[in-house]
């Protein structure tokens, strides 16, 4: 823990609670007020997939409709760094960045946090986790304690099923946890993390149910697994959807679905490039980032598909108000989703995307050898467009990182006693 004087520790309360970067209470604040909420975290699940079909398959067919009657937002983008699924956790839980190096969850489980779990806790909910793998894998039986979770199902809390990659099978993980769910006292949190989709994607070939024909290189074998392997998890979400609600409880809970990370083999010329029309650089590094987030809110009938940029460090203060649980002195850097401003997405290495522009940073840091985007345009631009929106990320990115060093939020606390 480093030690930070009380200016510092005030600046960092100030810049918390700013209200310029505040949500505030946007149009849609309290319209699921005291609903149950369910987040479905999907392994790799990224954007290029959806709507999209493969020799005249739809790869995702249920997520498809989701698009379809639901809301879907299309520029959404993952922030993870080196602890992937944890910092994607992380980023939901706490509304804070991952670590430059490491993960957050190891290096800052016991630190004090205004965390989702425990804002929803705090105004009635029950709070838990569902995730078929070790309860020590990325500290989690650890941190979730710090973040107000009442209830961790891990591996042994779950019956016997198919192993598919890591762990049982995604549809039996769904169904098991839904089973728990639907006995719940209402209102309750329930954050759901799969497994199946995980690199490096191999499932059983009796799941393999696509025509993969023109894809049957060796060069092509990962992207021939994870078509397969999100295939099978679209069927899986599907039924946990459709039991939820034959069950009543689709029509009294907020449910958000998204990808946790990407797969990691967006690179140029290659298959998963070239079959989600990556042809550039600009279009790689959209493509690399973007997962898709659907929202289900009880009540909302008009499907909306909603352009605007908005990034994983959003989804808890987006959960809290439309719940109605205020969040202008909520110690959190996102925003809620729903309020279409100049947002920014700003990644762990200082690249950041924007409704008009994407900055491309560089391993050695120096701002001039990065590249800034006119996403309109599609072409390259002068660095200089890009600059102000490079300084804020930055100052983000180390507020958050001084933040999580001296366990700011704690000593903020401690001085406002």
């Amino acid at each position: 823990k480093k030690v930070y004087t009380e200016e510092e520790i005030l600046a960092a309360q100030e810049w918390l609670t700013d209200t310029e970067r505040a949500s505030g209470q946007p149009e849609m604040f309290g319209i699921a007020k005291k609903k149950n909420v369910i987040v479905l975290q999907v392994e790799a699940l990224q954007n290029f997939v959806i709507n999209k079909e493969i020799n005249n398959q739809e790869i995702t067919p249920y997520m498809n409709k989701l698009a379809n009657e639901e809301i879907y937002f299309t520029n959404f983008y993952e922030q993870t760094a080196l602890g992937r699924t944890s910092d994607a956790e992380f980023l939901l839980n706490t509304s804070l960045y991952p670590t430059a190096s490491g993960s957050a969850y190891m290096l800052y489980s016991e630190n004090q946090f205004d965390s989702l779990p425990m804002n929803l806790k705090n105004n009635g909910y029950s709070t838990n986790v569902f995730h078929a793998y070790n309860p020590s894998f990325w500290n989690r039986y650890i941190i979730y304690k710090q973040f107000g979770i009442d209830e961790f199902y891990s591996v042994d809390d779950f019956e016997d099923a198919e192993a598919i990659g890591w762990s049982i099978n995604d549809e039996s993980m769904l169904m098991q946890s839904l089973d728990k769910i639907k006995a719940m006292e209402e209102p309750f949190y329930s954050h759901l993390i799969t497994l199946s989709s995980h690199h490096p994607f191999e499932i059983p070939e009796k799941y393999q149910t696509l025509n993969l024909e023109g894809y049957t290189s060796y060069s092509d074998r990962h992207f021939r697994n994870y078509i397969h392997s999100i295939h099978y998890v679209d069927q899986a979400i599907g039924k946990f959807i459709d039991e939820m609600k034959r069950s009543g409880l689709w029509d009294e809970t907020v449910v958000l679905i998204y990808g946790d990370h990407n797969t990691g083999f967006m690179d140029e010329g290659n298959t998963f490039a070239r079959f989600s029309g990556a042809d550039n650089a600009l279009a790689l590094q959209e493509g690399d980032k973007s997962i898709p987030l659907f929202v289900h809110i009880p009540g909302e009938e008009n499907p909306q598909v909603i352009n605007h940029v908005a990034g994983q460090i959003d989804l808890g203060p987006t959960i809290l108000d439309l719940v109605g649980i205020p969040t202008t002195n909520k110690y959190m850097l996102g925003e809620n989703i729903f309020v279409n401003k100049d947002r920014q997405v700003t990644y762990r290495d200082g690249s950041f995307v924007t409704n008009d522009l994407l900055y491309d940073a560089t391993p050695d840091g120096i701002y001039d050898n990065g590249k800034c985007y006119d996403r309109e345009s599609r072409q390259v631009t002068d660095t200089s467009l890009c600059k102000s929106s490079h300084e804020l990320g930055i100052k983000e990115l180390r507020m958050s990182d001084n933040i999580l060093d001296g366990n700011l939020i704690l000593e903020i606390l401690n001085l406002e006693k």
